[in-house]
């Protein structure tokens, strides 16, 4: 299955000049980082043989008022319709691209703090490479644009989308801006299909509910790196209660985690989020976050 893509707020980045996202989603206020890039200012290359891709500019967005702006500019990278709307309002005088498949697309933003004076904001281009999608834009004012009212300039872009995806980088006259872990990822994630392989594969052990009150199952969970799975399960108050599957596992696009028996309905997945490299965290069906530590096998 080529695409899995978390439909939940926690798959949105909402990330200021250089922000970087916690080491677990939230579900915090949307916010821009207010951290400062490292390195602010750094030369860029073009990458040799980076594939060039698709985008268009949207109009009929505008940035709700609870999501601020604190940077001078600010990066927004959607990949749901529900994270896209829990930030974004469609205007009533244009009417945004309608429908978008965010299995095969991103949205990007581009947005200044409120004043007088309006911007024009553009992509250039987009390109990616090992995993990175490298955005090059610019910012210019536009000419007696001054207005008796504050209002923020923003910029939205439809871009095709890649898998998988590690980081959104963002560029202007030819200097690196922000770079934004993509996705759910965190600073511990897999940087690559063979890190991934390599390193977070193994046997990992836990006591997770069992969905029945006050029971708990002890759960081992053996991955190997030829994408197969073995899950035992028994409860702790009776191991004669035993169950064992096997199956198939697939990454998700930003890597950040893989998904038990994506071949089968969705209803049957089950997404493990890499926390590091011997701590796997137990989502839902869905994607969705269930407990902060009871879901947690350790290797």
């Amino acid at each position: 299955m080529k695409n899995l893509l978390y439909l939940s707020i926690l798959s949105l980045f909402i990330i200021g000049c250089g922000g970087k996202p916690a080491a677990v989603p939230s579900s915090a206020p949307i916010v821009a980082s207010k951290e400062k890039p490292e390195k602010s200012i750094i030369e860029k290359e073009k990458p040799s043989g980076a594939k060039t891709l698709t985008f268009q500019k949207s109009g009929g967005y505008f940035l709700k008022s609870s999501v601020k702006l604190p940077n001078p500019v600010n990066f927004f990278v959607l990949t749901s319709s529900r994270t896209m709307f829990t930030a974004i309002s469609e205007t009533s005088s244009q009417k945004p691209p309608q429908n978008l498949n965010y299995d095969k697309n991103i949205v990007i933003a581009i947005a200044l703090p409120a004043s007088n004076s309006k911007y024009d904001i553009q992509m250039l281009s987009a390109n990616y490479k090992d995993n990175i999608i490298e955005i090059n834009y610019n910012i210019k004012p536009i000419e007696n644009s001054t207005v008796f009212y504050y209002a923020a300039s923003s910029g939205f872009f439809v871009l095709e989308k890649q898998n998988p995806i590690t980081n959104v980088r963002f560029y202007t006259d030819g200097k690196l801006i922000a770079d934004i872990l993509f996705g759910k990822r965190n600073s511990n994630s897999p940087k690559n299909l063979k890190d991934l392989k390599n390193s977070y594969m193994g046997s990992y052990k836990g006591q997770l509910p069992s969905g029945e009150i006050d029971e708990s199952m002890i759960t081992t969970l053996i991955l190997s790196s030829d994408s197969n799975y073995i899950l035992r399960r028994s409860y702790l108050n009776d191991k004669n209660r035993s169950f064992e599957s096997k199956g198939k596992w697939l990454p998700t696009d930003d890597l950040s985690s893989i998904v038990l028996d994506y071949d089968k309905a969705k209803s049957d997945h089950i997404y493990l989020y890499f926390l590091d490299k011997s701590t796997i965290e137990w989502f839902d069906a869905s994607g969705e976050r269930k407990d902060t530590k009871t879901y947690r096998l350790k290797k």
